[in-house]
């Protein structure tokens, strides 16, 4: 076996998928796993952004109030969606995402601490 070698293609992470889908289905294959995995990871980013959307929205009735309260109990707002819901969104993912660039997690762990105690 060729194990000591840099460019060994049997050593643990060194295959993307991409080279796999190419050595297994030809060269066209590789675009359509490349298609496949955006497509899937654009798909969890959003449904991850309508759950966190989703859970701040007792947070941003707090911070943002209503400005009309309506007495017709068959007009609930479920237009979807307000600007100051997005808001309150852009600006939690704003303000958490340069913790998910970090390269050491240590400074994650008072957070993910108190989101267990939660």
């Amino acid at each position: 076996t060729n194990s000591g070698h840099p460019n060994n293609k049997n050593k643990k992470g060194t295959v993307s998928y991409e080279s796999v889908s190419c050595a297994a289905f030809g060269p066209s294959a590789k675009y359509l796993s490349m298609g496949l995995i955006s497509t899937i990871c654009f798909f969890t980013i959003v449904g991850y952004g309508v759950l966190l959307r989703d859970m701040l929205l007792p947070l941003s009735d707090a911070i943002f109030p209503k400005a009309s309260t309506s007495t017709n109990d068959n007009d609930n707002d479920n237009d979807g969606p307000s600007l100051a819901h997005n808001a309150t969104l852009l600006f939690v993912v704003g303000l958490v995402s340069p913790l998910t660039t970090l390269r050491n997690l240590t400074a994650l762990e008072p957070v993910g601490a108190a989101s267990m105690a939660s």
